[in-house]
């Protein structure tokens, strides 16, 4: 009786869910002019992550581009909560001299939320679970590039959940390092996510993040 139990108790553990490993989970930025059509599909065959096809992270002052938000390196996700700004600029300072018309994202099947807008670049959109990965279009930025400054992913100004990552239904929310996050820059200093990079991550408060969503 005594084995039995125990083997009933062995059973329960390995069939319990665990929570997805989301911490290499980086996420890319692409840029490329805005072209006779604006939709999520924009972006296939410039960027794939590839030695051949890196991401473009760096623009010419003045230009006016399509940055394309991207997930990667995620082992399961639902959501990302996060805000995007002109060198960490916020409020009416978001852009700096950048201009900002518009975003969409929806690329994802299932995906709403809401931000960025020309006063706040706060971001938080969920959408249909998924896995392995691969490189998954969010949706895309419009915007003129200024004279300078990088266009990054900053943390979420609305309570202290920052940059985060959701899973599909088991675990806590996962921080995305700042190491991780992609950077578009006029002239130089760009950066590629496309891979993650080791460094420190702290937890984020579940509660938190789920009264964002509530």
């Amino acid at each position: 009786m005594h084995r039995a139990w125990l083997f009933c108790i062995a059973v329960g553990l390995l069939a319990r869910p665990t929570a997805a490993a989301n911490e290499n989970t980086t996420i890319v930025l692409h840029a490329q002019p805005v072209g006779n059509i604006v939709n999520c599909q924009q972006w296939v065959g410039q960027v794939d992550c590839s030695a051949e096809l890196p991401p473009a992270v760096n623009v010419e002052p003045g230009r006016h581009i399509l940055v394309y938000m991207f997930l990667r390196n995620y082992d399961d996700v639902a959501a990302l909560y996060c805000r995007v700004a002109v060198d960490g600029g916020s409020g009416a300072a978001t852009w700096g001299d950048w201009t900002f018309f518009g975003a969409g994202l929806g690329c994802l099947l299932g995906q709403t939320g809401d931000g960025p807008w020309s006063y706040n670049g706060n971001i938080r959109t969920g959408f249909d679970c998924i896995s392995g990965g691969a490189l998954q279009v969010l949706g895309y930025l419009i915007l003129t590039a200024g004279t300078h400054g990088c266009l990054g992913i900053e943390e979420h100004d609305m309570g202290t959940v920052g940059t985060a990552v959701l899973d599909c239904g088991v675990g806590p929310p996962t921080p995305v390092a700042p190491q991780n996050r992609g950077r578009i820059c006029v002239g130089t200093g760009g950066y590629n996510a496309c891979d993650p990079r080791a460094g420190p991550v702290e937890n984020s408060t579940w509660g938190n993040i789920k009264r964002q969503y509530n």
